[in-house]
């Protein structure tokens, strides 16, 4: 049995429930899939941890179920303090379901953990316990204050393995003993009924994770007393013995993993298992009927067929009402893209330049970041897992898992042992049977703007009335992409809706009515601000953090930090700064980049006609649509004035006869007569797709024609800007690029010290399905004498890269 890639997850609220009758599991879990998707985060950041005045740099990742999602356009980010406060803040967009940015650390920041508090409009539907929650942890050589770790309190959790404690059964009962951090705490200790006989012992074989079998006695009380670490003893009352229940166990015989289940309690109907179903991402992987005569049932489960992550399996009854539930993990290798990862000049001489590779097996499209730092520079070591530990296990279940990635380091026996104990003491997050086969399901008012948008009603200024309908020159000013002119259509209420704008910082809206351009008009804006839409009420709650604890923070780590900070104060890393990249790009795919908003304009294209370094171009034919007769193969321009139509390979239908081209403006769909008017100095790009261009109504059947108006320096000023409505509008936070000294014999420029700590960082490593391999060079510092490597990344069909190396 084969299953198919999933791609959709759920996670269910208490609140904003509405009620529908219910219904097979089954059929619960397809309603689902249609209209529950949940979104999964995963941060990989330069460092583990940072001094105060440095940078933290990051690259979010977003996937729902395995793959990458495509719900949302924007993420914010955000810099906790250990008392709940927002000190800084980022709000992203979200392109091919990532995004990268920074936190500038003040110099004289408090030394502290803080957390970094991760979420989309879409996750906000399902609350905050959903959001993705990193403690990052700031030491400050200058801090005098006192770290004062307060007196450590434990507790221990004891769960059967299916979640009933049976009379009369011998249940395998799992523990787990944490410190109030929730950090793992060594145990060992007895179990004793009232009257104080032992009988049963038990003591922690993985960070304060155990289990052992007890046959209890229904209507006894039992009580775990624990001795942890040697010094504290804590007690704690086992669950209450239940009479009658089904009990649910998995157990590996001879390299084969098997269910059992035991109905020798039950005597009532209801209690009764009929059948047993394998759940993962929402999707139904098996459904075993359970005969009603056989009390003990023994069945395989078919672990190398299904795909790796956690399989949650439940006994149901008759009437399709959840039993008992277990966990478990699958754990294949199918998550894994294989490619080589090469080093092709290694050196840890000061200043020496460092040269390695990464290629792919397969040609697949895949977004990558690397870090590189000083490996001896590290304060505290990473518990919080890679991307492969954080999408496959942590973001699913309830409670810190410590060192995630241990799990996924090799396969070894031991390691999927101690795995599954990490599945009998944690908790589901992902949902409640009872609410998804009743359809208890939160409302979902939260939906992504798709990136900036703005709403709003356009006026005559002279007569204060709503224009009619008409449309509406947009010219759009910024900071980053210049100018960018775009048509938007206008009700026949006046009402027009903006969205896909990307900016950062702010940008002018500039507004022209097309039809009466002499004619002034106003407008009123009622849509939200981009920081607005993430705006979340304070609840007041906030996790507690444990008090920042270094391990390496003696002496001279501190004095060596403080010469770090003072150098940097003092600007004596001087460096002639040059982005190193792998290859030069040619000039038109620069001016893609800079011109292409929505990743479906970077489909393959037929021809595209770069207006930019084609200084030939400008000034020819009297609008665009003249100038592309007989300079486009295949595509057909007839008409004149206002009237145009176009055709591509004379595409036909049967039904309607002359199929025409889709016409984009700044990708924005729009006739072929609304772009017939735009001179030609102000056209930057135009792109033609063959038939089947996806983002196109219809599927572009009769092909597309993508045209891009100038903008930035290609295009510096908007004509008659004085006389247009313009508005002001909030954009995506500004953000830095990592750049690296040049430390190359031809450049003079020379730092009196350099002490980086991170080496290199790149977050916008790409492979695509005719280039299979990413490469990235970098200097070293004058101290690094260990240099740490870290890759990750994903690939489209939600293949995960770790890749972790030393270099001595």
């Amino acid at each position: 049995m084969k299953l198919i890639k999933f791609s959709l997850t759920l996670v269910v609220l208490f609140a904003l429930f509405k009620d529908v009758s219910a219904q097979a599991p089954e059929i619960a879990l397809d309603f689902v899939r249609e209209n529950y998707a949940t979104e999964k985060i995963y941060i990989h950041y330069d460092k583990t941890s940072y001094v105060a005045g440095e940078t933290i740099w990051f690259k979010a990742y977003i996937v729902s179920g395995f793959l990458p999602s495509p719900f949302s356009f924007s993420l914010n980010v955000e810099l906790i303090n250990d008392s709940g406060r927002i000190v800084a803040k980022k709000i992203l967009p979200v392109i091919n379901s990532v995004t990268s940015g920074n936190f500038d650390l003040d110099a004289n920041a408090p030394q502290m953990n803080y957390t970094v508090r991760a979420y989309s409009r879409h996750m906000i539907n399902f609350g905050e316990s959903n959001f993705y929650n990193h403690i990052i942890p700031v030491f400050n050589p200058a801090d005098k204050r006192p770290n004062l770790i307060p007196a450590k309190e434990y507790t221990c959790y004891f769960l059967p393995e299916a979640g009933n404690l049976i009379g009369g059964l011998k249940n395998t009962i799992a523990f787990k003993c944490t410190d109030q951090w929730g950090y793992p705490a060594e145990a060992e200790g007895t179990i004793v009924n009232s009257a104080g006989l032992q009988l049963a012992t038990f003591n922690t074989s993985h960070d304060g994770m155990g289990k052992f079998d007890l046959t209890p006695v229904t209507g006894e009380t039992y009580t775990a007393i624990a001795s942890i670490n040697g010094s504290a003893t804590v007690r704690t009352i086992l669950p209450v013995v239940i009479a009658s229940a089904a009990m649910l166990n998995v157990k590996k015989e001879n390299g084969r993993t098997y269910f059992y289940v035991n109905t020798e309690t039950i005597f009532n109907e209801d209690l009764q298992p009929a059948y047993l179903m394998a759940v993962m991402e929402n999707v139904q992987v098996f459904n075993i009927p359970l005969a009603k005569d056989k009390k003990n049932i023994k069945g395989l489960i078919p672990v190398t067929d299904i795909p790796s992550g956690i399989l949650q399996l439940t006994l149901f009854n008759s009437k399709n009402q959840a039993l008992c539930e277990r966990l478990m993990f699958i754990l294949n290798d199918d998550f894994k893209t294989l490619g080589n990862f090469t080093t092709d000049t290694a050196s840890t001489n000061a200043r020496a330049k460092n040269h390695y590779s990464f290629e792919l097996q397969d040609s697949l499209d895949g977004t990558f970041s690397v870090s590189v730092t000083d490996a001896d520079m590290e304060l505290t070591p990473n518990n919080a897992g890679s991307i492969v530990s954080r999408f496959l296990l942590t973001n699913d279940i309830k409670g810190y898992v410590h060192n995630p990635e241990y799990y996924f380091e090799n396969k070894e026996e031991e390691r999927q042992n101690n795995l599954d104990l990490v599945m009998l003491t944690n908790g589901w997050r992902k949902f409640n049977w009872d609410q998804v086969i009743n359809k208890r399901l939160p409302s979902l008012p939260k939906k992504d703007l798709n990136f900036i948008t703005i709403k709003g009603t356009a006026f005559n200024e002279s007569s204060k009335l709503p224009l009619g309908e008409t449309n509406l020159s947009l010219f759009i000013k910024s900071k980053e992409a210049g100018n960018n002119m775009m048509i938007v259509p206008i009700s026949s209420k006046g009402e027009f809706e903006v969205s896909g704008l990307l900016f950062r910082d702010t940008a002018t809206l500039y507004f022209q009515n097309m039809q009466a351009k002499n004619k002034k008009i106003t407008a009123t804006q009622n849509s939200q601000s981009i920081s607005e839409s993430f705006a979340l009420k304070n609840t007041g709650k906030f996790s507690l953090v444990k008090p920042l604890s270094f391990t390496v923070a003696d002496d001279k780590l501190k004095n060596f930090y403080a010469n770090v900070l003072d150098n940097n104060n003092k600007k004596t890393i001087v460096l002639d700064e040059v982005k190193l990249v792998s290859k030069v790009k040619n000039p038109t795919k620069l001016v893609e980049e800079r011109y292409i908003r929505n990743g479906v304009f970077n489909s393959y294209a037929a021809k595209t006609l770069d207006f930019i370094n084609d200084p030939t171009i400008a000034g020819n034919g009297t609008n665009i649509l003249e100038y592309i007769k007989g300079r486009l193969s295949g595509v057909t321009v007839s008409g004149s004035g206002s009237n145009y139509t176009l055709n591509y390979r004379a595409s036909m239908s049967m039904r309607t006869g002359m199929i025409p081209m889709n016409v984009f403006l700044d990708e924005s769909q729009v006739s072929a007569s609304d772009v017939a008017n735009i001179p030609m100095s102000e056209i930057a790009m135009v792109k033609l797709y063959s038939t089947g261009f996806v983002g196109a109504e219809s599927g572009g059947a009769g092909g597309t024609l993508a045209i891009y108006t100038k903008r930035g320096d290609d295009f510096a000023r908007i004509p008659g800007e004085d006389n247009l409505y313009k508005i002001k509008l909030e954009g995506y936070s500004p953000i830095r690029e990592f750049f690296s000294p040049d430390y190359a014999p031809k450049n003079p420029t020379q730092p009196a010290a350099d002490m980086r700590t991170t080496l290199y960082w790149e977050p916008n490593l790409e492979t695509s399905q005719s280039e299979k391999k990413l490469s990235f060079s970098f200097y070293n510092a004058d101290r690094v004498k260990r240099i740490k490597v870290v890759l990750e990344g994903m690939t489209s069909d939600g293949k995960l890269v770790h890749i972790e190396r030393i270099v001595k």
